[in-house]
């Protein structure tokens, strides 16, 4: 469950407007969610509200169960190999059987990136897909992702199956992003973000209009 009660973020001093302004809705368990708007109405905002490392400036930000990092933008150590990073996602997760996560982790990747090298002696697609892939593989509850869930027009058929079949598995995920349709085959409901009117719909169609009307992005 997350909720948000008249949540409001700003940047900084001053009479600069919100990035988020008295934002409201309630998201139920394993209720999957896409994030819709313009640029700069507060997508990634909310999401980081979501997620913890934002703190709103007014309201109050309710949630139940174990969220993730945003998986897209996971962080690496680069004085440590791949595996050693791994095995710190592993441990601050809780993921206790990190044999059988490394190994999933490999399943999901086909075996093509090498656990021994760091992080700038792979490439950036590879980096973009191990990022994933490590963080939809531990024990989360719920997975937050920027943008797209995963590189789909980059990827092998089969790892682009792996992948799918791995996200519809998943309890529950939350994604922002400016395309209904980017994500539309994993989600529940969409948030449109549009100040004051920003809503929460229970289906992609019913927030087509809505969408069209102010950021024309359908």
């Amino acid at each position: 469950m997350i909720e948000f009660i008249k949540v409001s973020k700003s940047y900084g001093k001053g009479a600069k407007a919100p990035v988020v302004h008295n934002l409201s809705f309630h998201l139920s368990e394993k209720q999957s969610l896409q994030i819709i708007g313009a640029e700069h109405t507060g997508k990634s905002t909310v999401l980081k509200l979501i997620c913890g490392t934002e703190y709103p400036s007014r309201g109050k930000v309710e949630r139940q169960g174990k969220l993730s990092w945003i998986a897209n933008t996971l962080k690496y150590e680069k004085t440590m190999s791949l595996v050693q990073n791994l095995r710190f996602y592993a441990r601050i997760a809780g993921q206790n059987d990190f044999t059988a996560y490394r190994e999933e982790v490999d399943h999901l990747l086909r075996g093509q990136i090498d656990f021994g090298l760091k992080v700038h002696e792979i490439s950036g697609l590879q980096k973009r897909l191990l990022s994933v892939a490590a963080t939809i593989c531990l024990p989360f509850d719920v997975f937050l992702f920027d943008d797209q869930l995963y590189p789909k027009n980059q990827m092998d058929d089969e790892i682009e199956t792996l992948f799918r079949d791995k996200i519809q598995s998943l309890q529950q995920i939350i994604v922002a992003s400016s395309n209904v349709n980017m994500n539309k085959d994993f989600i529940d409901a969409i948030l449109v973000l549009d100040n004051e009117q920003s809503r929460l719909y229970s289906s992609a169609e019913d927030a087509r209009e809505h969408i069209a009307m102010i950021h024309g992005v359908v």
